[in-house]
């Protein structure tokens, strides 16, 4: 059994069986709660998180020399 845990201002999580050779794929959200910024973890199929990664703007990042 382990503990999947999400921390911001607040921690939620949740305990799972995890089994070896397996692929898990999960998605941490993080929103503004009434004073802080909060956090969830779900886990999700491989379809839903590999379309939100595909919208999400990544940082290219290159040194200046």
């Amino acid at each position: 059994m382990y503990s999947l845990i999400s921390q911001s201002e607040n921690a939620n999580g949740f305990e799972m069986e995890l089994e070896a050779g397996k692929t898990y794929y999960f998605i941490q959200e993080t929103f503004l709660g009434i004073v802080k910024t909060k956090t969830m973890l779900s886990r999700n199929s491989p379809e839903v998180v590999m379309y939100l990664l595909d919208g999400a703007y990544l940082s290219d990042w290159k040194r200046l020399n």
